[in-house]
């Protein structure tokens, strides 16, 4: 059984919630540093501190477009703004480790004089109204900072909190109401928000990271399907691909006598393996023709950032190793790390070669699928040239058919 950490769960979903946007607006980590603030001032415990950062995190994980996202960012209201609550608390609802945190992100929209009579907790409703209240108050901190810009903002307090006192009387607890409005008269409350001390001001909080809570396969494939789910927000065709590559590793580590503890792990890797893509541009991902240097150079950044967003999830893990290895060759000449032969494993030479047949068959914004026999024949060719496993290979030769059935239906 692996173990996991729950802080660093929720930093990697504000994370790629966050990247869903070409212009990461830092919206998630804005939101958590604000609600802890003003759940401090309000002297919540400890415990309930942590929740609340966490909670905020990973509140808006049910966006489903970058549109809704600036929506989300830079507006009070508008039409289906519930919707976004509903997904996210289903996800979060059908993730065990993060499910007691489900009606605080199912809630996160829903004013006070309606909390009131829901049936959840006392404590879960104060703490999706103090997201809702901290997420009103960044569309004033977001316009007014489009205006007159971040270094200017503590001049304008007033100005920033204005579109929040427009909200229906009753919309938020007069409690934290009151505590939001204290901690908005400083200035270091805004100047906090700023990029160059965001993170810096956020460590702290995240420094007593907490206990790694035990999580079976099972659990942590829902982990890996949540956050695979914000990439495909991005990029509709890179989660149904880091799907595909799962079920292909899977087949050809059995066909090769892997264990199955292994052969776990080598599909939770394939699944994830492609989460650096969400830092890439909308442009560059589904661009529809071929990419030019600048941007092949921003698609080769994403094996790095696979492997930094994983190295947050996963301690000195295989998994990590295996996913950000995948556009490695055999002979040297793959990215980013250039490894050799010796340096690659059996699941690395898996994953490659599964991801490498998935994509030649898969329908994508540039061209369309290959069939079977053509995609063997490309990856024959790249076995010939060493850069790829023969033995895997001939598991691939022996049934193209199969193995394209899995990567296509």
């Amino acid at each position: 059984m692996q173990a996991i950490n729950l802080k660093r769960v929720a930093q990697v979903i504000g994370l790629l919630v966050d990247q869903i946007s070409d212009d990461d607006l830092h919206h998630s980590r804005r939101i958590a540093l604000m609600a802890w603030r003003v759940a401090r001032r309000l002297n919540l415990p400890k415990e309930d501190l942590d929740d609340i950062l966490i909670g905020a995190l990973i509140h808006d994980c049910g966006i489903d477009s970058p549109r809704e996202y600036l929506t989300i960012v830079t507006n009070l209201h508008w039409d289906n703004e519930y919707d976004h609550c509903h997904r996210g608390g289903e996800y979060v609802g059908n993730c065990t480790l993060l499910k007691r945190f489900s009606n605080i992100v199912r809630h996160h929209h829903t004013p006070w004089y309606r909390l009131v009579d829901e049936p959840i907790s006392e404590m879960e409703k104060i703490k999706a109204n103090i997201i809702f209240c901290v997420d009103r108050g960044y569309v004033g901190f977001h316009s007014v900072g489009q205006m007159v810009g971040n270094d200017s903002l503590i001049n304008h307090k007033q100005d920033i909190c204005a579109p929040l006192m427009t909200l229906e009387r009753g919309a938020v607890s007069p409690d934290i109401l009151s505590a939001f409005l204290d901690v908005a008269r400083t200035d270091g409350f805004w100047i906090s928000l700023n990029s160059d001390f965001l993170d810096s001001t956020l460590s702290p909080l995240n420094r007593d990271i907490g206990e790694d809570y035990p999580i079976t396969f099972s659990q942590m494939r829902n982990v890996g399907t949540l956050i695979s789910r914000l990439v495909d927000v991005k990029s509709h065709f890179t989660h149904e691909h880091s799907e595909r590559v799962g079920i292909i590793s899977s087949h050809l580590a059995e066909r090769l006598g892997l264990d199955d503890e292994t052969i776990r792990q080598l599909e939770l890797a394939a699944l994830l393996h492609d989460v650096g893509k969400q830092q890439a541009p909308e442009s560059v991902l589904l661009k529809p023709g071929s990419l030019d240097d600048r941007e092949r150079a921003i698609i080769k950044r994403h094996t790095i950032g696979t492997e930094m967003i994983l190295s947050l999830l996963f301690n000195d893990s295989q998994v990590v190793r295996w996913a950000s290895n995948h556009h490695e060759k055999l002979d040297g000449s793959g990215y980013p790390y250039g490894l050799m032969a010796g340096d690659l494993d059996i699941c690395s030479r898996i994953l490659t070669m599964a991801d490498i047949f998935q994509a030649l068959t898969q329908e994508r914004p540039y061209r369309g699928r290959m069939r079977a026999m053509d995609a063997v024949s490309v990856v024959q060719s790249m076995v010939d040239k060493g850069e790829l496993d023969r033995e895997v290979f001939q598991v691939v030769k022996s049934d193209p058919d199969f193995i394209y059935e899995l990567s296509t239906q």
